[in-house]
């Protein structure tokens, strides 16, 4: 089974792929690092975890809209974000993050 090493945020990962996949596993893996550099952007005290949430967020809602727009079964119409909206971006974040230290403060009991 090939490895390829990907960087995100600045940090090497290896990672285990099928054969004939590396390339791909690089293109997102540079999509990835780019959404990182984005978030951190604009959001630049950001722990690396806390980045990683975010951007995993972003990138899902991406996705649900990807497949709304497909017309895919079940999936709910968002169209909330739109990645050329940097104001639009930042303010998603910033709300994004405050959900995620809501979440986090229930579930480290504070």
């Amino acid at each position: 089974m090939p490895e390829v090493e990907v960087v995100l945020n600045n940090r090497t990962y290896p990672i285990l792929c099928g054969e004939g996949e590396e390339e791909r596993v690089r293109e997102v893996a540079a999509v990835i690092d780019a959404r990182l550099a984005q978030v951190k952007a604009v959001a630049p005290r950001t722990d690396e975890a806390h980045l990683l949430v975010l951007v995993s967020l972003l990138l899902g809602d991406e996705l649900l809209d990807a497949k709304a727009a497909a017309g895919g079964p079940d999936t709910p119409q968002t169209g909330r974000l739109q990645t050329g909206d940097d104001e639009a971006v930042a303010e998603a974040i910033a709300a994004l993050a405050d959900r995620v230290d809501a979440l986090a403060g229930r579930v480290g009991g504070s």
